[in-house]
């Protein structure tokens, strides 16, 4: 006699589902019980119970492969060569200031280094041909260098970022002096990006220029509600340093 155990009790996982009777059927008719049957009615049994098998087997391939190209191709959407991806080193030339055409050809240069996910990044950068302040935009005392820049981005689309970046218009001390420089402005530019095409990005740029007196917790960035001593838009035209060949 077989022990059925008690009502509350389990003996074990009991296959008792269509794919199980579907097999154990299949096995049997190699013993010489089912032997009587139609030869049809077996093959045709035997025959879909493997094809249901196979392409269950397919089935999961074709989502594990979906699954893993999901995941890939919006990572690289873009246009191919790093396009619409944060990183690398950059150009800016201003485009224009104030709506116009830039009083002079302004540059800066930057390099920028995304994090794992690749939608946010932190970089640097120089002026190389920075607007005169002293000439443009007085109420500061004389500036002699800037500081480099300072620059976070988060990407906010497919091919937009948003940023915010930091430098300083600097003083230079004499040689009696305890530091080299004095800081005697502050600038502040926010905007976005939006990627045109591999390796070119058009920005549009907030500056806000600010005295140090305006930072008073000292943290290098001008305190909340603080309103900018001069404020304009400019617009850049931005390109990525290409790859040796």
């Amino acid at each position: 006699m077989i022990d059925k155990g008690k009502p509350d009790q389990s003996l074990g996982r009991k296959a008792t589902g269509p794919r199980f009777l579907r097999h154990a059927f299949c096995d049997a008719t190699k013993g010489p019980k089912i032997a009587g049957l139609p030869s049809r009615i077996v093959k045709q049994s035997c025959t879909s119970s493997k094809e249901t098998s196979m392409k269950t087997y397919i089935v999961r391939v074709l989502v594990v492969v979906l699954l893993a190209f999901g995941f890939v191709v919006p990572a690289v959407a873009g246009g191919g060569n790093g396009a619409y991806k944060l990183g690398g080193a950059w150009v800016a030339k201003v485009e224009s200031v104030f709506g116009g055409p830039p009083p002079a050809e302004g540059q800066w240069s930057y390099v920028v280094s995304a994090d794992p996910s690749g939608r946010r990044a932190a970089g640097h950068g120089s002026i190389e041909a920075g607007f005169n302040v002293d000439l443009l935009f007085p109420g500061f005392e004389p500036i002699d260098t800037s500081s480099p820049i300072l620059v976070n981005i988060v990407m906010t689309g497919r091919d937009t970022a948003s940023f915010y970046a930091v430098w300083y218009g600097l003083k230079k001390l004499g040689p009696f002096d305890p530091v080299t420089n004095e800081i005697v402005m502050i600038g502040v530019v926010t905007g976005e990006l939006k990627f045109v095409g591999p390796g070119k990005i058009h920005g549009s740029h907030n500056f806000e220029l600010y005295r140090p007196d305006q930072d008073s917790d000292k943290d290098g960035f001008p305190d909340e509600g603080e309103t900018p001593v001069h404020a304009f838009p400019a617009t850049t035209v931005d390109t990525r340093l290409p790859m040796p060949e």
